[in-house]
């Protein structure tokens, strides 16, 4: 026959039943619904750390776009410059001088061609076109010298027309009919745009 349990092993048999129970009730009624819990916040939450790495990635790439948007700030602010404001043809005149006695090129005439408003003028853009056409005497490198002063001027010019004519009496001297325009700014882009 079975001895009979002292009262300490019954005291021990009783607190591990209690001990099981326990568990079994925590399991039951905490661990499961917070379980269940995290498995429907899991979704949700890996969703918000994509919004964060997003959100990281693009405040990283603002101070790049913020670096572009200065460094087109001063692209536009050097090109403003090119534009001679209120531009005078008087003005305009004394740089092609400057320019044809640097290269050695001597202006036998200079006029500056309709100056009425232009396309983009009238149609309410920011700048009006100023032609002009000279004729200049010189030997072919010089006047090549010439065109390439105006073209590198740091005011805004184009060539628009180039035609050179030799003189049998003076083969090394070459007449050139040239027309070029420079550009006046009416109204200050960055301005403008604002």
């Amino acid at each position: 026959m079975a001895k009979p349990l002292t009262q300490q092993q019954q005291v021990m048999i009783l607190g591990g039943i209690l001990g099981v129970l326990a568990v079994f009730l925590c399991q039951q009624l905490v661990w499961r619904p917070q379980w269940s819990r995290v498995q429907t916040v899991r979704p949700q939450v890996a969703r918000l750390r994509a919004d964060i790495e997003q959100i990281t990635q693009r405040a990283g790439r603002l101070g790049q776009m913020e670096q572009a948007s200065t460094k087109q700030q001063e692209r536009l602010q050097a090109l403003e410059a090119r534009f001679a404001q209120g531009l005078a043809v008087d003005t305009l005149v004394a740089d092609l001088s400057m320019m044809a006695k640097a290269a050695h090129v001597r202006i036998e005439s200079l006029e500056p061609l309709n100056l009425q408003q232009t396309a983009a003028e009238g149609s309410g853009g920011y700048y009006a076109e100023i032609p002009i056409q000279l004729v200049a005497r010189g030997g072919y490198h010089q006047l090549g010298a010439f065109v390439n002063a105006m073209e590198r001027s740091p005011r805004l010019m184009r060539l628009i027309r180039l035609e050179m004519d030799s003189n049998p009496a003076e083969p090394w001297r070459q007449s050139a009919r040239i027309i070029v325009s420079a550009y006046r700014l009416l109204t200050p882009v960055a301005s403008a745009t604002r």
